[in-house]
């Protein structure tokens, strides 16, 4: 580090030192690796620490050639009894202290009860889809009505339905309180993406939100008159926040009806009236939308579809992409058994949805504003929900550090299990971390579950909870295939080969959200029309904010078409078939703001088909078996951005022109595999001849 870099981080920081914060807004800082910065607030190597410092210790201070217990004390503003307290090793005369070790000179505090993320300490309740959770009317009504008292709390309330939409991205301040100084960066948002901490991170925004629409709803119930109060009051007790299953194979992704009207007739204490509607958009209040980004800049409420509020565009692009929407989480839920994978390819599918919901979705520093949000993040922790229940086991794995608002990172940083999910603190003022959400049952001390994971089974066996997700997830995601009779009435279903897309890039290629759309044939020559067309069969979205520069990271996504391709070709086992439909058919294009890009300016674009056999359960308490990627570079190697070799994709090139080796399941793609030919008995036989 420059010494000019140095003298200005210790300006900034003596600065913030003079402005007067309530202990739980006196949020800390991530800065230091090491003994790169004089102090830190993640914990230093072990071998670092002077010895016994307390657990709570959450500052530490690095000790330079010549440093006193009085020269660090004046530093940091802490009494020099309080450094002796804390770091015993120094001794009661200071004289143990070492040079290059980490002193101790502050303790964690306290987050008042009101900012603390709790969940609902009433019970345990499942979440339901929102078509579900309308059936009960009076649950509905009171989740109408909270939402809405949300809505009207003040601007600078850290708990209105705008302060904690706000944590997500823009204004870009601190929570909860905005007026807070630190070495923040304030060019994006407390949430990170593209990272393993994804998933982890909003399991604790949604109990913060689910926790204040369930306590709007209680407060609510007690105002009923004295004849309904009871019903209403247990009806306030059964809210949750609902999720909207894109997946579901009843609704084909089509957008909720109850999100597409203005406005909705609710029971309030008052009387029956008409409100607008806090599902349908949400409605900034004066001096809210400081927001200068085209588009969103003067808009007086979130729209979809465009900035013109296109609900049937919306509703249109995500029906088109049903069928392999739904193909893509089956896969996701049973074949990535290891976190890193399955995190990864979610997030894929999470950020294709906010893509084609359009208008404010597509921005992750605008997305949160829209009540859509809310309900698709759910889903996605539903689906995080059920992985975790059938893969018991398997919890976080470290990957490369995601930069957020309250977190600088390095080249070289990881995130951890361990690493704080700011802002998010529990009662006694220690960080969320990826630990508090494993293992799934977790959840159900926050008063929650999912019907896949339902609060009946808070008690019983991990291998109870990993047979019944797992029957959740075969009858809920899973394509039926023809079967094979067997002797002696044994059945199962006949092996089969399976088709994907596989795609790499640098996400550091374009600085606001982009896509790479796939299609049978040339799209039409509207790029706004792309998402709706016939010929597409799939979608990978980056998201992004306009103008602000990511990381560079090799981003990896998975699409099935072996669907799509039963329409096209009259065998799918038919290698040679395939490959020649799709080596003449197969087109992508690059999408950005609306507008084509050209496909050749990505550099690090990487196009491959493959296929891989999978072996069905032969029930549905059992996982299928999936063979190893074989990758066909007859399809793409005459195509622009096409694999021609294997290590375009297993080993991919960053904007850098270094290669980044794949740890996921590109790591397994091979020009040649053997195949799975032995079908799951699962404690049966099959007779002879089989």
């Amino acid at each position: 580090m420059t010494g000019t870099t140095f003298v200005l981080k210790s300006i900034v920081y003596l600065l913030s030192l003079t402005v007067a914060v309530q202990p739980v807004l006196s949020v800390p800082l991530d800065d230091a690796t090491d003994n790169t910065f004089e102090r830190r607030d993640t914990k230093p190597p072990a071998s670092q620490l002077q010895a016994g410092q307390p657990s709570n210790c959450d500052k530490w201070a690095y000790c330079r050639a010549g440093d006193t217990c009085s020269t660090i004390a004046n530093r940091y503003k802490v009494a020099v009894s309080n450094l002796i307290k804390w770091n015993p090793a120094l001794g009661s005369n200071c004289k143990g202290i070492k040079q290059n070790y980490f002193l101790c000179y502050g303790l964690k505090a306290a987050a008042p009860p009101s900012y603390a993320v709790v969940g609902i300490k009433d019970g345990c309740v499942e979440r339901k889809a929102i078509q579900d959770l309308q059936r009960d009317t009076d649950a509905f009504n009171m989740l109408l009505l909270a939402l809405t008292y949300m809505r009207s709390l003040s601007t600078g309330n850290p708990f209105s339905f705008f302060g904690i939409a706000s944590i997500h991205g823009a204004p870009f301040v601190a929570w909860p309180d905005s007026k807070a100084n630190g070495n923040y960066d304030r060019g994006t948002g407390y949430c990170p993406h593209n990272a393993n901490i994804f998933l982890p991170w909003h399991r604790p925004y949604l109990i913060m939100m689910e926790q204040q629409v369930y306590s709007a709803a209680i407060q609510i119930a007690n105002k009923f008159p004295t004849s309904t109060r009871s019903r209403y009051q247990a009806a306030a007790k059964r809210v949750r926040l609902p999720f909207w299953d894109w997946a579901n194979k009843d609704y084909q992704s089509h957008t909720p009806a109850i999100m597409k009207q203005s406005q909705i007739f609710v029971q309030d204490y008052n009387g029956p009236k008409t409100i607008q509607n806090p599902l349908f958009s949400y409605i900034f209040k004066s001096g809210e939308n400081t927001f200068n980004t085209p588009g969103i800049q003067g808009q007086s409420q979130t729209k979809r579809g465009n900035y013109n509020g296109d609900e049937g565009l919306a509703d249109r692009n995500m029906q088109g992409g049903f069928q392999g929407r739904r193909q893509s989480v089956y896969d996701t839920l049973m074949v990535q058994s290891d976190f890193h994978s399955f995190a990864d390819r979610l997030e894929n599918i999470h950020g294709d949805v906010h893509n084609q919901i359009g208008g404010f979705m597509p921005i992750l520093w605008y997305s949160s504003y829209d009540p859509i949000f809310w309900l698709h993040h759910n889903n996605v922790d539903r689906l995080y929900a059920i992985w975790q229940a059938a893969n018991p086991g398997r919890g976080f794995s470290s990957d490369d550090a995601a930069p957020t608002f309250q977190r600088r990172v390095n080249g070289g940083d990881r995130d951890t299990s361990s690493t704080p999910l700011y802002p998010f603190k529990h009662a006694n003022g220690a960080y969320w971390t990826a630990n508090d959400v494993n293992p799934v049952k977790n959840m159900f001390n926050y008063g929650f579950g999912y019907p896949e994971v339902p609060c009946s089974l808070r008690s019983s066996k991990d291998s109870t909870l990993d047979t019944y997700a797992t029957q959740q997830i075969n009858n809920l995601y899973r394509q039926q295939v023809p079967s094979r009779k067997m002797k002696r009435g044994y059945q199962t279903e006949a092996p089969a080969l399976e088709w994907n897309i596989n795609t790499v890039v640098d996400q550091a290629e374009i600085a606001c959200t982009f896509s790479v759309v796939f299609f049978f044939g040339e799209p039409p020559k509207d790029p706004l029309q792309w998402d709706s067309c016939g010929q597409k069969v799939g979608s990978f979205a980056i998201l992004g904010n306009p103008g602000m520069q990511r990381m560079s990271k090799i981003m990896t996504s998975i699409i099935p078409i072996t669907q799509a391709l039963k329409s096209k070709v009259k065998n799918t086992e038919d290698e040679t078939a395939v490959n020649d439909y799709l080596a003449k058919n197969l087109v992508w294009k690059v999408l950005s703001d609306g507008k084509s890009v050209d496909v050749t300016k990505l550099t690090t674009l990487k196009v491959g088909v493959t296929n891989n056999q999978v072996v069905p359960p032969a029930d549905d308490s059992q996982k299928p078996i999936y063979g190893e990627p074989k990758l066909n570079t007859s399809v793409t190697k005459k195509k622009k951005c096409g694999a021609s070799v294997v290590e375009d994709l297993t080993n991919p090139k960053k904007k850098d022109g270094q290669r980044k080796q794949l740890s996921n399941r590109f790591q397994k793609i091979k020009t040649s595999v053997s195949k799975v030919v032995t079908p799951p008995t699962y404690g049966y036989t099959p007779p002879k001849g089989y």
